[in-house]
């Protein structure tokens, strides 16, 4: 048996980085000081792909505008040496006097097969490009986007599908400003006596107000085989299903110099998925919970 690694690193100016891999073993592949029954009794092969990229680069520089984008996609597969329906015949012998249906029908349920594949956009954001620029309530620069996903799509003797989705999503924004303090009556009351009222002090505008939401949804899927050709009990698809949605605010007021008013607050929800695979009508019951925001 034999094995091999190979590495490639790409960086393509300041625009991405490239990252490939990729490794294959044999049967019979192992140490030298192991023996025949511990060395490796199928052939592996590997190969991964991944990528840093800042999209905001193809935009002009004055823009503002950062993109931050990861992308990666793997795929291992396991053959083994011996057939697992009738473990004492090689794979590659069942494989020979079988046409092509046949093949494909044989490897779909001796290899072990799977792929995973993620997208990330992280802190999607406009920079202030001018700083002496005035900060305002509703400037696009006080938000910023955040959304990933990964998939994993999986099969072996056992399972004949096994998919596990995760989906992540925030909208986030934070106002950050020194507030000016007003004192309306230090130049018209002069006399140290009303002191007090001459130091009376007030802010219009708060310091700092912040607001997120957060997506976070997991959907996965399994399916048995029936490898008992005596038994005609169905196998039913098992689900698990979890969507959750977070609400966080905040918001802290210098309402005068000596008095100051911070308050936060978390909301947690559950989005109701109904039962089974969602498609057809389903997708539509989900969305309109969606929209709700949940329970």
């Amino acid at each position: 048996g034999w094995a091999a690694t190979a590495r490639m690193n790409l960086k393509l100016a300041d625009f991405a980085d490239v990252n490939v891999s990729g490794a294959k073993s044999t049967i019979g592949f192992g140490s030298i000081d192991s023996k025949v029954s511990e060395r490796s009794r199928s052939e592996n092969t590997a190969f991964d792909i991944s990528s840093n990229m800042e999209l905001g680069k193809f935009l002009p520089k004055k823009s503002g505008v950062k993109i931050p984008m990861f992308i990666s996609y793997s795929k291992q597969v396991a053959t083994p040496q011996f057939d697992p329906r009738t473990p004492d015949i090689e794979l590659s012998k069942a494989l020979e006097v079988s046409n092509k249906a046949q093949r494909d029908s044989i490897l779909n349920f001796a290899q072990d097969y799977t792929t995973r594949s993620s997208l990330a956009f992280t802190n999607v954001r406009k920079d202030r490009v001018n700083q002496e620029a005035k900060v305002r309530l509703w400037d696009i620069e006080n938000f910023n986007i955040s959304y990933a996903q990964s998939k994993l799509s999986h099969r072996d003797f056992i399972n004949e599908a096994t998919i596990q989705n995760t989906y992540k999503a925030s909208l986030a924004y934070n106002y950050s400003y020194t507030s000016k303090s007003y004192t309306p009556f230090s130049k018209i009351i002069k006399s140290n006596t009303l002191k007090l009222l001459k130091d009376f002090n007030f802010s219009l505008l708060p310091n700092s107000i912040n607001f997120r939401v957060d997506f976070d949804r997991f959907y996965a899927e399994n399916t048995l085989r029936n490898n008992d050709p005596n038994t005609n009990i169905p196998i039913y698809t098992t689900y698990n299903k979890n969507f959750l949605v977070t609400r966080v605010y905040g918001i802290a007021w210098d309402l005068t110099k000596s008095l100051s008013l911070d308050f936060d607050a978390t909301n947690y929800s559950i989005i109701d998925e109904p039962d089974g695979k969602i498609e057809g009508l389903k997708r539509d019951t989900l969305w309109n919970n969606l929209k709700s925001l949940g329970r």
